[in-house]
């Protein structure tokens, strides 16, 4: 046959007589047989070297088998970590978020506060200026009660002259005439001059007092006034930098 190679074999007589006893019972010749025989054997080597090719395959596949399985095990592992990690910063998420809602709470309170405060600051200052120009007022009208008054004075002063000047004049005329004697001794004359005295000073006296009083009345309400003010423009104030740190530290 083209493609075949004749192979001279030295058979004894007992293999040749087994042979021909095997391929009696099958219609080929001894040639045919022994072909079939060297086919065989070397399709069953081929088959024993595909099989431990397979078998290396195996061994290799289960050594992937095994290394995959040490990989899946290590991203479950991983796998896990990164859920408790994923759980964990969802729970710090909700408490930064909790605390982001009580920081706009407390910055909406404070925003409240200030606004407050700056219009108590506003009817602090009104109320400022309104103390300051009535003590402008009260020292106006204080000083003009003064000019008054010194002005009265020197009225009653030239009133009193005048009535000395009258009266010593009527005494001398009394002394003349010889009339009503007994107002040499301290008759009714000197009392009137007594009471031209004690009521120019009784007056003066008033005019004083009604200077000091009007003083004393425009003075200590304006300073209780500007002292209420100013302490409440500083508590105020304190309250306003106060409230400014806070808003300051939430914006840093």
């Amino acid at each position: 046959m083209p493609g075949t190679k004749t192979i001279s074999l030295s058979l004894d007589e007992t293999l040749v007589d087994a042979l021909d006893e095997e391929i009696a019972a099958h219609d080929i010749s001894r040639a045919e047989y022994v072909r079939y025989i060297i086919e065989v054997r070397h399709d069953r080597d081929e088959l024993k070297r595909d099989v431990e090719k397979a078998r290396a395959r195996v061994q290799g596949l289960r050594e992937e088998v095994r290394s995959e399985r040490a990989r899946s095990d290590e991203l479950d592992e991983e796998n896990e970590r990164l859920r408790r990690e994923r759980d964990d910063l969802r729970a710090e998420a909700d408490d930064l978020r909790e605390r982001h809602e009580d920081l706009v709470d407390e910055r909406e309170d404070l925003q409240r506060k200030l606004e407050r405060a700056e219009s108590r600051n506003d009817t602090l200052r009104r109320r400022l200026d309104d103390a300051t120009t009535a003590e402008g007022k009260a020292e106006r009208a204080s000083a003009g009660n003064e000019d008054r008054t010194d002005g009265s004075g020197d009225e009653r002063g030239a009133n009193g002259d005048e009535r000395e000047s009258n009266e010593d004049g009527d005494g001398e005329n009394r002394d003349g005439s010889g009339e009503h004697g007994d107002n040499d001794d301290g008759g009714p004359n000197d009392i009137g001059r007594a009471t031209d005295d004690v009521a120019g000073e009784t007056v003066s006296e008033n005019g004083s007092d009604e200077t000091n009083a009007g003083s004393e009345t425009g003075d200590p309400n304006e300073a209780s006034i500007r002292t209420s003010a100013s302490e409440n423009e500083d508590q105020e104030t304190d309250e306003l930098a106060a409230c400014a740190d806070r808003l300051r530290a939430y914006l840093d």
